[in-house]
């Protein structure tokens, strides 16, 4: 049975339309009739939401924030490196509330790119802290 409201094919023992909800008994109409465009735009309009796919938090793949290894970078080994990497750990959070996956996957990166160079910079200046500090004055003293 097709509906007189908006053009759609139900079953032939159906009491209401399966799209609008129309009464398909005969002579009966709920609604006023729609003219064809626009029972077309209803039905290209329901056809276009069938195919939108929404992307809900639980399908996207997880994207590391760093926000703990960042926090240890600025406490540990170098202050404005660290701050850095924060920020960027904090736009991951960010871009994935408001579904831009490309973007959080980019301030992740950042974010870890951010702490490595923290790390290692700290590192460096650890170990020319321990040889100025400790080793240049044994040498120093005993004239090598």
């Amino acid at each position: 049975m097709i509906c007189n409201n908006c053009g759609t094919a139900n079953n032939e023992d159906a009491k209401f339309c399966k799209n609008c909800g129309n009464n398909l008994a005969q002579g009966e109409t709920t609604q006023p009739e729609q003219t064809t465009q626009q029972a077309q735009q209803t039905q290209t309009q329901t056809q276009l939401e069938q195919h939108i796919q929404y992307v809900t938090p639980e399908k996207m793949p997880r994207v590391e924030n760093y926000l703990v290894f960042s926090i240890l970078v600025t406490l540990l080994c170098c202050l404005p490196l660290g701050i850095a990497a924060i920020i960027k750990s904090s736009q991951v959070d960010k871009e994935l509330a408001i579904g831009n996956y490309e973007g959080a996957l980019a301030a992740s990166k950042q974010a870890k790119t951010f702490n490595l160079i923290g790390v290692i910079s700290g590192g460096v200046f650890v170990l020319i802290w321990v040889v100025v500090t400790f080793i240049l004055p044994l040498l120093l003293a005993f004239g090598l």
